[in-house]
């Protein structure tokens, strides 16, 4: 039996709300009442970009891929997985040109009554691209099913040319949100709606100036500039390209392309431990990285430690390392400060000190081999237990036992801080044997283990 109209009517209303791109380039109103209704043939309402329309339009350029080819809004619904690029014909591209669905909804429906179209090679699954001043035309067909099975009446043809000259689609920071300040040492880049000419570092230019040189990728719409030297701490750069850039095929820009953007201060991009850490180890490195080449002769007096913690500095490009002589102190709060007298290569000074804060763990066994509960383990197999803390030697023969009494002896490994039992006999065969290490164990820092620890394993059988 037939559904009432009324109920197709309202089933049709509540899947375009699900269904709905929100393309805002559409200006064409959805035939919402009818989206599912069997009596009413599907037709073409809107298109992105409209019918005669020249661009530049917010389409898929070059280097710039998350927007579709065109769109297509209809009257009825379709199922997505039921697109069949047989709907559709696109003329303009010499490549042979195959034709796919992008889901920009983010509704997850079945059905749409927006079709995002890409348009892909044939021979490699990759995008085409709009040639400069190309007109393209695209058909949709009388093959074209809506959900309900009807099909247009007759066909819809709209031309359009999206790409009439050759222009620069945006600036191309790798590492920075747009508009965000960028590294004074990162590459700045332009993307184009075609493959700039090789030469094109001739038609742009920084002010301040800044010496570099423009690089071009293969096919990519891209030009990268390498600087020589950084730019400038906190500056504002205003990058300019001339009408005389060209793309490969010799096609110009129609005019002047202005943009700016700010440099990062000297400033302190991140540490480890992190502010607020808990439960550093009591050997861990403390490393602290800027978005600059240092002034190696800045670091010792601008690093402060609070307790004090005597140690190694190793410096690098962009950052230094610190390593302690000795372990951190269990349970307790250190404070690091870096001083104004932390310089950039060029002299530039920290703008204000730079503190972090960080919490020692107390001292604590981290694991054991075998672990606890092990079974089929080898007779000869040593007994490891390791430790987020170096260890006083003095304390490990008191603060070891095992159960069944084995013959052997300890050993401290400090690159692992770590203790290990080497046994002189074998162990007994499918025994199960209990390690506990006790509270006499000491840290090199003095620190205590908050109670006994114990693991147990169970040996192979014979």
């Amino acid at each position: 039996m037939a559904q009432p109209r009324s109920t197709l009517a309202g089933l049709a209303v509540v899947a375009v709300l699900l269904a709905s791109c929100g393309d805002e380039e559409l200006t064409g109103p959805p035939d919402s009442d009818n989206g599912l209704d069997p009596t009413v043939a599907p037709r073409v309402v809107a298109t992105y970009p409209p019918d005669g329309g020249i661009g530049p339009f917010n389409l898929i350029v070059q280097g710039y891929e998350t927007q579709p080819h065109f769109t297509i809004q209809l009257n009825k619904l379709i199922e997505r997985h039921r697109f069949s690029q047989d709907w559709l014909r696109i003329e303009g591209f010499t490549d042979p040109a195959r034709l796919e669905l992008v889901d920009r909804s983010s509704s997850g429906s079945f059905l749409t009554d927006v079709l995002n179209v890409r348009v892909t090679s044939l021979a490699t699954y990759r995008p085409l691209y709009y040639e400069i001043g190309q007109a393209y035309a695209v058909t949709v067909d009388t093959t074209l099913r809506d959900f309900t099975g009807r099909q247009p009446e007759q066909p819809v043809r709209f031309t359009f040319t999206p790409e009439p000259h050759f222009r620069v689609v945006n600036t191309w920071f790798p590492q920075y949100p747009q508009g965000q300040p960028v590294g004074p040492q990162d590459p700045v880049g332009l993307l184009f709606n075609a493959p700039p000419d090789a030469n094109i570092g001739n038609s742009v230019a920084f002010s301040p100036a800044v010496p570099g040189q423009w690089t071009t990728y293969g096919d990519l719409g891209r030009a990268i500039f390498a600087h020589s030297q950084p730019f400038a701490f906190g500056t504002t750069y205003t990058l300019r390209v001339e009408s005389t850039a060209m793309d490969r095929l010799g096609n110009r820009l129609p005019g002047p392309f202005v943009t700016s953007f700010q440099v990062q201060p000297f400033e302190i991009m991140g540490t480890s431990p992190r502010n607020g850490d808990l439960g550093v180890s009591a050997y861990a490195r403390i490393w602290v990285r800027t978005n600059a080449v240092l002034d190696s002769t800045s670091v010792a007096q601008a690093l402060h430690i609070e307790p004090a913690a005597p140690g190694r500095i190793a410096n690098g490009i962009t950052g230094f390392d610190f390593t302690p002589d000795h372990d951190l102190l269990a349970e307790t709060q250190y404070t690091v400060t870096i001083s104004t007298g932390l310089r950039a290569w060029d002299g530039t000074p920290l703008g204000a000190p730079y503190s972090f804060s960080f919490t020692t763990a107390p001292f604590r066994v981290l694991g054991t081999e075998p672990y606890d509960g092990s079974v089929g383990v080898d007779l000869a197999d040593s007994i490891a237990v390791f430790f987020n803390s170096h260890l006083d030697p003095a304390t490990v023969n008191g603060a070891f036992s095992i159960v069944p009494d084995a013959a052997g002896t300890l050993a401290v490994r400090d690159e692992r801080a770590s203790l290990i039992f080497l046994p002189s006999v074998p162990f007994a065969p499918a025994t199960t044997y209990q390690v506990t290490i006790s509270t006499a164990l000491r840290g090199e820092s003095g620190a205590a283990l908050l109670g006994p620890y114990t693991f147990g394993f169970t040996t192979v059988g014979q």
